[in-house]
């Protein structure tokens, strides 16, 4: 009598030797569908990226904040040229400056015989003018700067470095603004991937729940089987509910990040499926030159060692010398409105050259110094830490890319398995060689195994984004 089980047993194993490559492109074709679909309107990750670096209001305000610091170079640098300050002035005085007038024979008369008397003055005589209520004041006063110990040149390198500190800035957010748009975009495809199959795995799900519940009505299993499908549905149902409303998130993220509302069937299958060659000591020399984080850094030692330097210029006994010019006139009565108004005027220069020097402060120059000298070391100390830091995680960056690689090749052996697995399970059902149970289960197996597939494509294009995000270059 023939023996069943071995029939079925030798019919698996014929079955299995399946070409590999039919296989592969069975896989591909129900597993990736989406991801070959030709989009309306393509909206690829370099559009998403470009997008992203100009219209990020964020980016905008720190581009201002580097024209904020490029006036302040011109305002720091302007104090070392003259400056011409303007004043003028009118007054009402309620009590003027009375004049000197002799009156008509104030000062007696004299007779000539014949000719009569005469008055001594025989006329008014007006000495000195009395004073009006009107006053008038116009001057002008320019300052040069002639010796700051180089306080002012200080100021104008430190105005300078802001410049490159406010750029350092920019370029750390636009590489973090970059870093986020490729982190939503991969999103978005990854939950627009699994969408269609955890829809799928929901549908099989549903099917074999009504026919474990079939079976259980005929006696043939038990509750706890209907329990058990109905469990592992509704487990698949909310994975259903939340991969959609990952994908919805995903597309908000991006459309926050690029200003533009995107279709999800417009996104381009962007996930790497191969390890480019890592030379960790050449990563490490281009991530060491090009870090946001390294460039702020050094900038703000440098604005440490200045700050320094312009306290130590500051210190007592070091004289400052200035030239200042006083220029001006005044009167009372209203030029071209009054006759002989020019005589009331006078005007005058006075060329000075002084010196201001501190003698004693009490200890405040060299509390300065001291704390401009301490936050110096502690911006050295906090640099070196993060040139370390920065070698641990690119190797740790490393580690994970080359972790996602194999187990990215681990998962697509996984799933060309199950998928031939499914495909002679589902073949002995048929013979009556296997149980329905088993052929759903591996079914369920290998549909799931493609959201594995896709779950490792995923991490393995995040893993070569934080590579490039710490080197600051593509991979080509």
């Amino acid at each position: 009598m023939p023996n069943p089980g071995r029939k079925a047993s030798h019919h698996l194993k014929r079955r299995s030797f399946l070409p590999a490559a039919w296989v592969c492109a069975l896989f591909l074709a129900c597993g990736l569908a989406n991801a070959t679909k030709l989009a309306a309107d393509p909206f690829t990750l370099a559009d998403a990226r470009a997008l992203a670096k100009t219209s990020s209001d964020g980016l905008k305000a720190l581009d201002r904040q580097v024209d904020k610091a490029k006036f302040d170079v011109t305002r720091a640098a302007s104090n070392l040229f003259p400056r011409i300050n303007f004043a003028a002035s009118g007054s009402w005085l309620a009590n003027p400056a009375e004049g000197l007038t002799v009156g008509r024979g104030e000062l007696g008369t004299f007779s000539i015989p014949g000719a009569g008397s005469f008055a001594m003055p025989d006329k008014d005589i007006e000495f000195m003018p009395g004073g009006t209520h009107a006053y008038v004041k116009i001057g002008a006063t320019l300052t040069q700067p002639i010796l700051t110990w180089g306080r002012l040149e200080r100021s104008i390198d430190l105005a300078r470095l802001q410049v490159q500190a406010s750029a350092a800035d920019l370029g750390k957010a636009e590489r973090d603004i970059d870093r986020e748009t490729k982190r939503a975009y991969h999103a978005a495809l990854l939950t627009r991937e699994s969408l269609p199959v955890v829809a799928r795995l929901a549908e099989l799900a549903k099917a074999i729940s009504a026919k474990r519940l079939t079976a259980y009505s005929l006696g043939s299993v038990t509750q706890e089987s209907v329990a058990e499908a109905d469990a592992t549905t509704a487990s698949i149902a909310s994975k259903l509910d939340q991969t959609r409303e990952s994908l919805y998130t995903a597309l908000a993220s991006l459309a926050f990040l690029t200003g533009r509302d995107i279709a999800a069937e417009d996104l381009v299958m962007a996930f790497r499926t191969e390890l480019p060659e890592l030379d960790e000591a050449a990563l490490l020399r281009q991530a060491l030159a090009n870090s946001r984080e390294l460039v702020l850094t050094r900038l703000r030692l440098d604005q440490a060692k200045k700050k320094v330097e312009l306290a130590r210029a500051d210190s007592p006994f070091l004289p400052n010398l200035g030239l200042t010019i006083n220029a001006g006139v005044s009167g009372q009565k209203l030029p071209l409105v009054n006759a002989n108004w020019t005589d009331t005027w006078n005007w005058d220069v006075t060329i000075s050259v002084g010196t201001t020097i501190k003698l004693l402060d009490s200890g405040e120059n060299l509390a300065a110094v001291g704390a401009a000298s301490a936050d110096a070391q502690s911006v050295d100390a906090s640099l070196r830490q993060q040139e370390r830091k920065l070698t641990l995680d690119l190797r740790r960056a490393v580690e994970a890319a080359r972790k996602a690689a194999s187990d990215l090749q681990e998962t697509r052996a996984r799933s060309i398995w199950l998928t031939l697995r499914a495909q002679n399970v589902q073949t002995a059902y048929e013979a009556e060689a296997a149980a329905q149970s088993d052929a759903d289960g591996a079914k369920l197996q290998a549909e799931g195994s493609i959201l594995d597939l896709l779950l490792a494509r995923y991490r393995l294009e995040e893993a070569l984004c934080d590579i490039e995000t710490l080197v600051g270059v593509d991979f080509p």
